[in-house]
């Protein structure tokens, strides 16, 4: 049973990886460098050297992440380097492919507050599905995937941005004009927020504080009709010095509206404080083994 698990869950990362190397490919060739806009990171920086070597620029990646390939060897010998490997080459391959075979097509579109838009879009959203795999598209990721490892609290898609901005400076003065490297910052951003959506965004979720006099009856229906965990707290209160049971209960964010029914169906009164849970770790929630992304 558990060897059938694992397998499952290896199929699950490769599919994951796979299929976010076209999407990835799609959002850098047919958007942000045919347009010259900055991609940030190695991915931008091989844009720079491709424009004036005229070597392809998936090949270009695939050459400037050898060093880093290297380095990550040397550190992480496991599936995540395993998976940037062949992110970067089926990636890179897949570049250069529709640079040849859809020339017609690119850019996709000339507007450049669209392409800096769509293609920061897209490029993150192959670049998660790579990462929720267990890998990477190399370049600055493995230097982010040390930094997360003793800088968990800051997020991927944050580190990414900061990281990504010598690239884009660089590009302001290689392709000419401020404007490229404002769409090129346009860009940077929208992989950000859209990176750290999907890959954090899945373990968001709410905690509430419930103060009621029907402490049992309120319990049970979050236990029996959304099976979500519940805790007890002491409290007194302040002005009345009563001992008060305090509900004290985590729970996906889509539960909310059932929880928020179910607290006024049987104490219309209660006191509730919601809060927002970034990350929670736990059973029904997020493993404490799982890596970092």
């Amino acid at each position: 049973m558990l060897k059938n698990e694992k397998l499952k869950s290896e199929i699950k990362d490769f599919l994951l990886v796979t299929v976010g190397c076209p999407i990835y490919a799609i959002g850098l060739s047919m958007f942000l460098d045919a347009n010259n806009i900055s991609a940030g990171g190695v991915a931008g920086l091989a844009m720079i050297v491709s424009y004036f070597t005229h070597i392809d620029l998936g090949l270009m990646i695939f050459l400037m992440n050898l060093p880093l390939f290297v380095a990550g060897w040397l550190r992480f010998r496991n599936k995540f380097l395993f998976y940037t490997i062949y992110a970067i080459v089926v990636s890179s391959w897949i570049i250069d492919y529709i640079g040849r075979a859809f020339p017609d097509y690119i850019p996709l579109t000339k507007d450049m507050m669209l392409a800096s838009i769509a293609g920061g879009a897209i490029m993150s959203v192959g670049m998660s599905l790579i990462y929720l795999g267990g890998g990477s598209v190399g370049g600055t990721d493995i230097i982010i995937k040390f930094l997360r490892q003793k800088h968990n609290h800051i997020g991927t898609g944050t580190l990414s941005f900061v990281m990504d901005l010598t690239s884009c400076i660089l590009s302001v003065f290689v392709f000419g004009g401020y404007e490229l490297g404002v769409y090129a910052a346009l860009a940077l951003y929208v992989q950000g927020v859209v990176m750290d959506k999907m890959l954090y965004g899945g373990n968001e979720a709410k905690l509430i504080y419930i103060i009621s006099k029907k402490t049992k009856e309120v319990s049970q229906r979050l236990l029996n009709d959304l099976g979500i965990g519940v805790t007890w707290l002491e409290g007194i209160g302040a002005y009345t010095e009563e001992n008060r049971k305090v509900i004290f209960a985590a729970f996906r964010k889509q539960n909310y509206q059932r929880v928020r029914q179910i607290v006024k169906e049987e104490d219309p009164e209660a006191f509730m404080i919601v809060t927002s849970a970034t990350e929670i770790f736990g059973e029904g929630f997020k493993d404490h083994f799982a890596d970092e992304l």
